[in-house]
C-alpha cells in the first residue's frame, strides 16, 4: 500500500511538472536586449564666491547584450547574456559570455564558466500555485499583486504598458514579455535619485520559426540525457 501511495505521488509530481505554463500571448519569437549602466562622473570647480562647487552626471554605457528565443508561448525558452565593456565602460575587443540558460521541464538549466547546472523555475512554480490570478491577470500581476499600470511606452516598435513597482523599479510589458526593466537608486527618501540600469528591447521577433534542436543544445544533452523539446 505503501508503494501505491508513494507511485501516485510521483505521478502527481511529474503531471504538475509537465503541464504547460504559457505566460506570453506570442507562440515563439526572440528578442535582443541591451543593458545601459551608468557611470558617476564628478567635476569640481571653484565658484565666484570662491568656494567649491560640485557637478555630478551621470554618463551611460552599454554593458551586456542578451538574446533571449521562446517558444509554445514560453512554455520552453533560452536565452544568452553577454558582457560587451569593462566596469569603466570601455568596450571589450570581443564580447564575452557570460551565462547561457533553458527553460524546459519546470526547470531551469544553465551553462556558466564551463559548467553546468539547474534551479527550479521560480516564475513558473509561483504562477502554478496562484493559478487563478495567473490565469487571469499573468505572471506579472502574481510577482507584482500591488503594481501600478503608469500609462504606455513604445519600445523597439512595440507598445507596451509602463508599469510603476515602486521607488527602485518599472517594468514595460507587452502581451506578456518585458520589453524593459529600469532599476532605479534612491536617497534616504525613498526618492529616485538616478538610474542603476536599464535593460531594453532593441529588436523583436514574432512567430519566428528555429533549427530543429534548437531548445536542446548540446550541453544540456551531454548533462541530462537527449529528449528533445521540439518534437
Amino acid at each position: 500500500m505503501k508503494n501505491g501511495i508513494l507511485f501516485l505521488a510521483f505521478i502527481v509530481s511529474f503531471s504538475a511538472t509537465a503541464q504547460p505554463f504559457h505566460p506570453y500571448q506570442v507562440k515563439s519569437g526572440h528578442i535582443r536586449y541591451q543593458t545601459i549602466r551608468f557611470i558617476l562622473h564628478t567635476e569640481l570647480h571653484t565658484g565666484p564666491d570662491g568656494k567649491m562647487v560640485g557637478k555630478a552626471e551621470q554618463i551611460p554605457y552599454l554593458s551586456r547584450t542578451r538574446d533571449y528565443y521562446w517558444d509554445d508561448y514560453g512554455n520552453v525558452a533560452r536565452d544568452m547574456i553577454y558582457k560587451v565593456s569593462d566596469g569603466s565602460g570601455k568596450l571589450l575587443p570581443e564580447k564575452q559570455k557570460l551565462i547561457e540558460r533553458l527553460w524546459c521541464d519546470g526547470r531551469m538549466y544553465y551553462l556558466k564558466n564551463g559548467k553546468v547546472a539547474f534551479d527550479p523555475d521560480h516564475l513558473r512554480d509561483e504562477c502554478l500555485a496562484s493559478e487563478p490570478l495567473f490565469k487571469k491577470a499573468g505572471w506579472f500581476a502574481v510577482l507584482y499583486p500591488h503594481t501600478k499600470i503608469n500609462g504606455k511606452e513604445k519600445v523597439a516598435g512595440k507598445e507596451g504598458t509602463l508599469y510603476k513597482v515602486d521607488a527602485f523599479s518599472e517594468y514595460v510589458l507587452w502581451k506578456g514579455l518585458v520589453l524593459r526593466d529600469v532599476s532605479y537608486y534612491t536617497n534616504g527618501a525613498g526618492k529616485r535619485k538616478g538610474k542603476q540600469w536599464d535593460k531594453k528591447a532593441v529588436k523583436v521577433q514574432r512567430n519566428i520559426k528555429l533549427k530543429p534542436g534548437f531548445f536542446t543544445p548540446a550541453w544540456y544533452l551531454r548533462h541530462y540525457g537527449n529528449k528533445s523539446m521540439n518534437e
